[in-house]
């Protein structure tokens, strides 16, 4: 009985090693964007604590990366933004806007961009929140393979239709690591609906 005993605390110790633990720091969306924002926006992100803003040539204008440190030297050689200890990145958008009067994301939530997700990806969650009067939607998609899990947050800036568009790639493609982030977005956020397929 001993022997089980202990062979069972050695698999749960090394279960327990295995699992992905991140801890997450908090910045205003405008403090994420670089100041590249007209206005200023201080809408709760939360950034995986081991990341930095990191300023990387040839980056196209309006985008805004974070990522570990020492990633960053690796990104200016290669061109091949880091999949090992994961990335974050955040842009305007220039393929969805919010229709405030239709309380809907367009590019995403309208019947013709939901379907087409649909069809593509085998797992689609949508959860809608709303921070000090912004709309924002949590996305999560997953290929069939699960080889490819996308986390994006989609924020209205309440300026006619912009829309900041944040991605996560999490660190090995972990989906424990993304769904942490969201957890911790949805402490400071009102949940309004959600849709999973």
């Amino acid at each position: 009985m001993l022997k089980l005993v202990c062979l069972l605390s050695l698999i749960a110790s090394i279960a327990i090693a295995g699992e992905d633990t991140v801890s997450f720091k908090t910045v205003p969306l405008d403090e994420f964007m670089q100041k590249q924002l007209a206005i200023k926006l201080p809408i709760p992100i939360p950034v995986v604590e081991a990341y930095q803003e990191s300023k990387l040539p040839g980056a196209s204008v309006g985008y805004s990366y974070w990522m570990q440190p020492e990633d960053v030297e690796a990104v200016k050689t290669t061109g091949d933004l880091p999949s090992e200890h994961g990335y974050m990145y955040g842009k305007i958008t220039q393929s969805v806007g919010y229709d405030k009067s239709k309380d809907i994301f367009i590019g995403v939530e309208d019947p013709q961009s939901l379907a087409k997700a649909k069809s593509y990806f085998a797992t689609l969650t949508l959860e809608r929140y709303q921070f000090d009067g912004h709309a924002i939607l949590l996305v999560k998609m997953a290929s069939a393979d699960a080889k490819k899990i996308a986390y994006a947050m989609y924020i209205a800036t309440n300026l006619e239709t912009n829309v900041v568009y944040i991605a996560l790639r999490p660190p090995r493609n972990s989906e424990e690591v993304g769904d942490a982030l969201f957890e911790s977005a949805k402490k400071h956020y009102v949940r309004i609906t959600s849709d999973s397929q």
